[in-house]
């Protein structure tokens, strides 16, 4: 990372190579990126909430025909 960047975001250098490998462990352990992605994680569990609601929604129109189509039968009609 440019020193730029590091002296703007109050960040000091990290001295030691970090392995290819061991990328994601420092990643994980990144309080930050931690917070990001738990509220996409919210974000996400959100959208499915909302995405169920409406095809309960959707289907519920289908029931309550098969529902007055019921009926009707008995009936007679």
């Amino acid at each position: 990372m440019a020193e730029e960047d590091l002296v703007e975001r109050g960040w000091e250098p990290n001295p030691l190579r970090i392995l290819k490998t061991d990328v994601p462990m420092y990643i994980e352990s990144d309080k930050h990126i931690t917070n990001h992605n738990l509220k996409i994680a919210y974000a996400k569990e959100k959208v499915e909430f909302l995405e169920s609601i409406i095809r309960s929604l959707n289907v519920r129109g289908y029931q309550i025909k098969t529902a007055v189509d019921w009926e009707k039968f008995k009936v007679g009609l």
